[in-house]
This record gives structure tokens, C-alpha cells and sequence, in this order.
């Protein structure tokens, strides 16, 4: 049985070994034959006369405009943020409790005027009329101590009385008037705790939070609200210390509130002499309005800053530089023969302000192509490929980046 197996096995692998020769060896002459494939080539050939070729590819629409030659100041965008001028924690001047609070967080208060809270004033009155009918009774006792002076005065030049009687009244008048003096200011000090019992705003601004409820009692120094101001608000940035020489108080830099998207001019208000070591930037603060509370604290800013001194330059629109990592690149429109074609000039950015780039071609053939008044693709060159047509939507009238010319 075995046997039998084995010689079957062996047929069929003879069989198999045969059949693959004999197949190579037949295609094999066909694909070497000369005349085979060239009635090959001849039959596709006639086939493909039949097929529709695709047509050209249309020509790219983009927007485009002329690079312009001009001073440039480059500038650094620095993010930031908005910060009160005023920040104060109001804080209780007397002991009592807390009868009257009518603000919440939120609510805007005048100097002087708004009320934060009002303590209970029932002790201090009582101590105002037990100080007042003291001061009372020393006036009168103070009276008669002066007529029986008067009196005394007589006596003794009459050798009535001795001096030492003269005197100890004198010491009861003094003593009276010592009283009196100590019983007005207690008085005084009483009514004064009365006046700061009802506890106003120390500036224009806003409550932020309340730090005492009503019903709650309070002594001297525990807090009240927190304010900050309003009308004015700075924006707080941190400038490099190569920049800060180009930067001086006064000067008038734009800033940027990031989530209103909202662009102010403000003041540079004051720079920090004393600078941050490890990151080598020196605070700056620049005052803007706060366009009637819309602008708030805590808010984050952008404020181009000066890095460098004015240059002239070829500049165009940042939407004209194609960014990437092995460079950036713009594409210049050249006509020829009626068509406009784009061609890839990989350039080198100098220097930034605002949305305006200043390059300069980095190879040297490029200048020829990069000029003043050369039209750069600004919208649509995310596609485009070399020698491509394209179709130009230029708007009439204006450089780069949208910039009328004078």
C-alpha cells in the first residue's frame, strides 16, 4: 500500500515537471520572437487610436498682487494680557454687624458715594450720649470750680483763706478741664466710628467678589469687597530686553484684545527698570480705555512691538509667502505669449510688521523674477505646480495685501 503511494507521488511530480518545461519553453519563444511582438505593439497601437485623451487642465483661478518696495519697521507680536490699574480689598474700620449690603459681584461703584456695607451703629450711638451727658456735667462742674475761684481769689487777698486752699482749687479746675478734654475726644472718637460705620467705595470700579455677607459680623480690618477700577485698563507684556531700547514711555503701540478681536491704540504708561532673568524680557504696561467695561481684566492681548530700526525692502502681504518646513516660497505670475503662467521662488523672510513681510529671493537667478511691481499669487496657491496657467482675479488699485496705492 505504501509502495503504491509512492510511486503515484512520483508520477505526479514527473508529470508536473514536464508540463512547466514544455509551457516555459513555448511562451518563452513567442516573447523572444520579433515578429510576435511587434504584431503586438501594432494591435494596441490601433486600439489606442480609439481611445478619448483627457484634455489640458484648466487654468487655476488665484488673486494676486504687486510686490511693493518700502520701508518696513519689523515688529514682534507679543501676547499679553489686560490687568486693573486699582485692585483694593476693602476691609471694616469697626466692630459690629453687618445691617446693610446691597452689592453683588458685578455691581459698579462710584467714589464716595456707593455704599459697600453699613455696620450696626447701636452701641456707638449709645457711647456718643453717655460721653455727651458727661461732657455735660463736667461744663457745669467746670462752672462752678471757676466762680468759686473767683470767690477764692478775694479770700485770699484778704488773708481769709491760706494758699494752699487757693490751690487745691485751682487743681479742681484743672482736673475738670483734663476730664473735659479726655470726655470730647472719646466723644470725637465715637462719632468718627459712627461716620466710617457705613462703608463707601474708595474709587471708581467694580465689585469682584464679597468677602462678608449680610448679617455677618465684622471687626477692624476684616475685608468687605474687592474693587478694581474702571475707565482705564493696561495691557500687561513682557518685552525682550534686545527691544526694550525701542520702546519708551509715551509712545503709541496698537493693541490687539484677542477675544473680541478688537484693535485699540494705546500708551505706553510705564516700563519696568527691573528685568526678569531667566527670560531676559523687562514688563512693560500700555494704558487703553476700557471702552465703558467692555475690555476686562484677565483678558488676553497682542501688542506688536519695535525689534529693529526701519529698512527699505521688497514687501508683500503675508498670505503671498507659503510657509513649510523646509522653507517659504512664493509663486510669481509670468506672461508669455498672451498666457499667464506661476513659477516657485523660494525666498527668505527679513522681517515682519503687522501683515507685511519683507523677503528677498534666495537664489540669484530669482532677483530677475522678484521685483518691485512683480505680481505674487495672495490667494489660491495651495494647488499650484510650476508653469501652471492660471486665471487672474487681481483687485485693481491696490499693492500687496490690499494696501491703495498713494
Amino acid at each position: 500500500m505504501v509502495r503504491a503511494v509512492a510511486i503515484g507521488l512520483s508520477a505526479l511530480l514527473v508529470g508536473l515537471g514536464t508540463a512547466y518545461y514544455w509551457t516555459a519553453s513555448y511562451y518563452g519563444g513567442i516573447l523572444n520572437d520579433p515578429e510576435v511582438l511587434s504584431s503586438r505593439l501594432d494591435k494596441l497601437e490601433s486600439e489606442g487610436k480609439g481611445v478619448k485623451q483627457p484634455a489640458a487642465s484648466p487654468a487655476a483661478p488665484v488673486r494676486v498682487a504687486a510686490v511693493a518696495w518700502k520701508e518696513i519697521a519689523p515688529e514682534k507680536r507679543i501676547i499679553g494680557r489686560l490687568v486693573e490699574v486699582r485692585k483694593a480689598t476693602v476691609a471694616s474700620e469697626v466692630t459690629g454687624k453687618i445691617v446693610q449690603m446691597d452689592i453683588e459681584e458685578g455691581t459698579p461703584v462710584i467714589a464716595g458715594r456707593s455704599l459697600l456695607a453699613k455696620v450696626d451703629t447701636t452701641w456707638t450711638e449709645l457711647a456718643i450720649a453717655r460721653h455727651e451727658a458727661k461732657k455735660t456735667a463736667i461744663q457745669a462742674d467746670l462752672k462752678f470750680a471757676g466762680s468759686q475761684i473767683k470767690r477764692l481769689e478775694k479770700l485770699v487777698k484778704d488773708n481769709v483763706i491760706t494758699d494752699t486752699e487757693y490751690e487745691q482749687q485751682e487743681a479742681i479746675v484743672a482736673r475738670l478741664l483734663a476730664n473735659l478734654a479726655e470726655t470730647s475726644h472719646l466723644l470725637a472718637e465715637e462719632r468718627e466710628r459712627l461716620a466710617r460705620s457705613a462703608i463707601f467705595a474708595p474709587f471708581d470700579g467694580t465689585v469682584v467678589s464679597k468677602c462678608v455677607e449680610l448679617g455677618g459680623r465684622v471687626s477692624p480690618g476684616s475685608p468687605i469687597a474687592e474693587i478694581v477700577s474702571r475707565g482705564r485698563i493696561d495691557a500687561k507684556i513682557n518685552v525682550p530686553e534686545d527691544a526694550l531700547e525701542l520702546i519708551s514711555e509715551g509712545d503709541r503701540l496698537p493693541v490687539v484684545i484677542e477675544p473680541l478681536k478688537a484693535e485699540v491704540e494705546g500708551k505706553v504708561a510705564a516700563v519696568n527698570p527691573c528685568g526678569a532673568t531667566a527670560s531676559r524680557t523687562f514688563r512693560v504696561r500700555v494704558a487703553i480705555d476700557d471702552d465703558n467695561g467692555r475690555f476686562r481684566s484677565g483678558m488676553s492681548v497682542s501688542v506688536p512691538v519695535p525689534v529693529g530700526r526701519p529698512f527699505q525692502a521688497l514687501v508683500i502681504h503675508r498670505d503671498g509667502v507659503l510657509k513649510r518646513p523646509d522653507g517659504a516660497t512664493v509663486w510669481v505670475v509670468v506672461q508669455e505669449e498672451g498666457e499667464a503662467r506661476v513659477l516657485p521662488v523660494p525666498v527668505a523672510v527679513a522681517a515682519q510688521a503687522g501683515d507685511q513681510l519683507a523677503i528677498e529671493p534666495q537664489r540669484e537667478s530669482d532677483k530677475a523674477l522678484l521685483l518691485k511691481g512683480s505680481q505674487v499669487v495672495i490667494e489660491g496657491a495651495e494647488r499650484l505646480r510650476p508653469n501652471q496657467l492660471v486665471r487672474i482675479t487681481r483687485l485693481e488699485g491696490q499693492l500687496a495685501g490690499g494696501t491703495p496705492k498713494q
